[in-house]
């Protein structure tokens, strides 16, 4: 999360963020681009936002409801809380897999987690609910604990 921020003389803003957990190399993600985005709050108190491409920010709201129900009740179920204060869904035009947990910002297909509320059915809705919710879990089972190595990859 951004620690602060401040305005430049030259029009940028100058962002210092607060430092990350230990992880794994792997599970490191940075994502830059323009993004629409809806968020709340979960129940939990964890900040979860849906990045969209401009002008899709609606076809998020499906896959931030399904987010902001799943981290409480993997809480709940784990008996361990999400340890990050927020947790960003981003939907990554292009994106080369179905989705990746990098630790605080998964990354999506487009297709793995935008609802269209007009055209998507309901079967692939089911799908984005279940991307999701898997995704959310290497939270805790990936990212909390590490396998110790590729051969226990899940």
């Amino acid at each position: 999360p951004v620690k602060s921020e401040s305005p430049q003389p030259d029009g940028h803003r100058l962002l210092q963020f607060e430092t990350s957990p230990i992880m794994s190399t792997y599970l490191v993600a940075v994502v830059v681009g323009e993004f629409d985005y809806v968020e709340e709050t979960s129940s939990d108190g964890v900040l979860v936002r849906v990045y969209t491409p401009v002008g899709k920010r609606e076809q998020g709201q499906f896959a931030l409801h399904v987010a902001s129900k799943v981290l409480p009740f993997y809480k709940d179920y784990f008996n361990i809380a999400y340890p990050l204060p927020k947790i960003d869904l981003v939907a990554v035009p292009d994106f080369s897999c179905g989705a990746m947990e990098n630790w605080g910002l998964v990354t999506y297909r487009e297709v793995c987690l935008l609802v269209d509320s007009q055209n998507t059915s309901a079967i692939t809705r089911q799908n984005i609910a279940l991307v999701v919710g898997h995704e959310l879990a290497h939270q805790w089972f990936g990212n909390l604990v590490t396998m110790e190595w590729w051969t226990h990859l899940w």
